[in-house]
């Protein structure tokens, strides 16, 4: 199962490195874009220079060739001319953002993605944490019933509680009730422990029963234990030991050591993704950010309104601005400015942490 994991985790991985790169190729995509806007923005105030000399000269020519009207006219229709030249070009400034919100469309369901496989990710931590607790509660009950076993003789001549351990297991449904009967009916309290013994060597799970038996010991008669004179890492045993003595044990020890392994890939692996998710992350940033640190993103619909002020300026009786019954273009959120889109990112790599460890002391 942790194989599979593994390997679960291994293909998120590819994919969210497959989803940044393709971040990073929109964008240059995106910064190409910008490059075109910024010379189709230079060609315009240069023939927005152009309309403001016409238009210097069509006064000129009002205040001192008053004869030459038809001239004037001629002119007039040029710069209509040169006008709709420039609404041609708003109009494909238009396209263009319609064609960048797409691409702000695709990077926002990119980023749908990473959060699902973040929420993948989050489940795995959480069933190796299950796991983690699972082999804890084995261990210890392996090393409760090795106690057991060692000291049996030692705990049916000193135990002299075994009718209270034997009630007590009983109402845990441990052990069934001819047996407890048995035991609650036997004249000498060795007599009870060694029926107890009999009944924990025929429980059907035989290491756990062993070791509620040990921990009811531990509070009724917790003295029985001590007179073994025997300390913790005794108790526990060596590595050495239990593997001699335990053949399960031994593999749970391996098992572990494979699973703290498997943490460590994981953890490594998860810190280079951070990393390249804070690279793409400054990179995507640096995009909407002007060199002085200041954000300075123009939107095509402020662009839209400095060229229509432009285009009113350069004809003769108009004033600049929209006026009534002109509309500028829809105004575009800024593409990669800050707000959610950066705190997503930031939760993201939050989010994207497996901090599992596995540190079990066999």
């Amino acid at each position: 199962m942790l194989s599979k994991d593994k390997d679960d985790v291994t293909r998120e991985k590819d994919g969210l490195q497959g989803q940044l790169n393709d971040v990073t190729r929109e964008k240059d995509g995106l910064q190409g874009l910008l490059n075109d806007v910024t010379r189709e923005k230079d060609d315009l105030q240069k023939q927005t220079g152009q309309l403001v000399a016409a238009k210097k000269q069509i006064d000129e020519l009002n205040q001192n060739l008053t004869g030459q009207l038809e001239m004037l006219s001629k002119d007039k229709d040029d710069v209509t001319r040169e006008k709709d030249g420039l609404q041609g070009q708003l109009n494909d400034v238009t396209r263009e953002k319609d064609g960048l919100q797409g691409l702000l469309n695709d990077v926002t369901r990119e980023k749908d993605d990473l959060q699902k496989q973040t929420g993948q990710l989050e489940k795995l931590k959480k069933d190796k944490e299950k796991l983690r607790n699972e082999k804890d509660k084995v261990i210890r009950e392996r090393g409760d019933a090795l106690f057991v076993d060692r000291h049996k003789d030692h705990l049916i001549q000193k135990v002299s509680e075994g009718k209270s351990i034997a009630s007590e297991l009983h109402q845990k449904d441990l052990i069934p009730d001819e047996m407890n009967s048995q035991i609650s009916a036997a004249g000498t309290s060795q007599d009870q422990m060694r029926l107890l013994f009999l009944a924990l060597e025929e429980a059907e799970n035989t290491t756990r029963v062993k070791s509620a038996f040990y921990r009811i010991l531990l509070d009724l008669e917790p003295d029985a234990v001590k007179d073994l004179d025997i300390c913790d890492d005794d108790i526990g045993g060596s590595d050495d030991d239990i593997s001699g003595s335990d053949d399960d044990i031994k593999n749970l020890k391996k098992e572990n050591e494979k699973l703290k392994k498997e943490n460590d890939d994981v953890t490594r692996e998860r810190d280079e993704l951070k990393e390249e998710l804070r690279e793409a992350k400054e990179t995507i940033q640096s995009l909407s950010t002007s060199p002085d640190g200041q954000q300075k993103t123009q939107t095509p619909s402020q662009k839209s309104e400095g060229i229509e002020g432009m285009e009113m300026e350069s004809i003769p009786g108009r004033k600049s601005g929209p006026g009534p019954g002109r509309e500028s273009a829809p105004e575009m959120k800024p593409l990669l400015g800050p707000g959610p889109q950066k705190d997503d990112l930031d939760e993201l790599e939050r989010g994207g942490r497996v901090t599992t460890e596995f540190n079990y002391v066999l």
